[in-house]
């Protein structure tokens, strides 16, 4: 998607699902320690991040900023 975006000339906006981390917490207190499969999903993109939600963040900022430094991520 942040490739696509990358080619329009006007500012775009990237709104990932705003409660993605609280949806995270509904089964573990804190989603932070919940396993989510970022590096473990062996995408060259993805190495090196951790599997949990901090990597996850990571990772979608990574993306954006080698792909399309100019969108916003909200």
């Amino acid at each position: 998607m942040q490739q696509i975006c990358k080619s329009y000339i006007k500012t775009v906006i990237i709104h990932y699902k705003p409660d993605l981390y609280d949806y995270m917490q509904l089964y573990k207190d804190d989603p932070f320690r919940r396993t989510i499969k970022v590096s473990q999903s062996n995408h060259l993109d993805f190495k090196g991040f951790s599997n949990d939600a901090n990597g996850l963040a990571q990772a979608i900022v990574s993306l954006r900023n080698k792909y399309a430094p100019k969108v916003l991520l909200s």
